[in-house]
């Protein structure tokens, strides 16, 4: 026969009692007193181990603020307007899409600069928008180009 420990147990020791008897007679023991009984407490399952991706966390959009290492930042498309640049190409307007974790990135800082150096400006860094896109523009300099096979 076994005791189930119950909660009106909690804050207590416990003792126990055993009596044997035979032909011979009876007798009785007593066991030293338990420790106090604690209060059980479910054991907590371990938390489900979430790899460190570097993705903003719950599904947000994809600021840039939000994303870290080992994530990384593509630029996964872009577009140059015009597509033939010639000898009287004034401005070049240059757009650059960039993505992380699935989605376009948010608030990423694009720079550029134009080959050869100095024949175009080079426009100041843009932030992506909320779309990923960020756009920049290059306008020639003055003196550029000095001849038609240059």
């Amino acid at each position: 026969m076994g005791y189930k420990l119950t909660s009106a147990d909690v804050g207590n020791t416990i003792r126990f009692r055993v009596m044997a008897k035979n032909a011979e007679g009876t007798t009785t023991a007593q066991s030293a007193p338990t420790a106090v009984i604690a209060s059980a407490t479910p054991a907590s399952p371990p938390a489900p181990a979430i790899p460190n991706n570097g993705c903003a966390k719950n599904n947000a959009p994809n600021n840039v603020s939000g994303i870290t290492p080992p994530a990384r930042l593509t630029i996964d498309q872009t577009q140059v307007t015009p597509s033939t640049i010639t000898y009287g190409t004034r401005m070049i307007t240059a757009r650059f899409h960039v993505s992380a974790c699935g989605g376009p990135v948010e608030g990423a800082l694009v720079y550029v600069t134009a080959v050869p150096y100095g024949q175009f400006g080079t426009p100041n860094e843009q932030p992506t928008g909320a779309d990923g896109w960020a756009t920049l523009q290059f306008q020639a300099q003055a003196g550029w180009p000095v001849s038609p096979r240059q």
